[in-house]
């Protein structure tokens, strides 16, 4: 059995910056439906980010009807899916070195 030192368990926040993708995810749904009344900003999904979903929801959307929550939110995670394959992220600049070190890792 291989064993491992090193595993990347995560795209976002490790490889690359998704917040413009998920701003602007989070912009779509909103143009979706009728019951969403504020923008979000970059800098606010970026003061959300690391915080669970719900969490994140609740500040960033604080006036959405209870009854509408889940909707939302799976409205949302549509959108984030679909940005995240197109725009994408913003890869940082030392992922690749990174992923070179550790591929030449015995």
């Amino acid at each position: 059995m291989p064993t491992f030192d090193s595993v990347i368990f995560d795209l976002d926040g490790t490889l690359w910056d998704a917040s413009a993708a998920i701003t602007l995810a989070f912009q779509r749904a909103k143009a979706s439906v009728d019951y969403v009344e504020n923008d979000v900003t970059l800098a606010q999904v970026r003061a959300v980010t690391g915080q669970p979903y719900e969490v994140a929801h609740e500040q960033l959307f604080p006036g959405i009807p209870v009854a509408r929550l889940a909707e939302f939110r799976a409205l949302c995670a549509h959108q984030e899916l679909a940005a995240a394959r197109q725009p994408g992220g913003t890869i940082y600049p030392a992922a690749d070195a990174t992923l070179r070190y550790l591929r030449g890792r015995d």
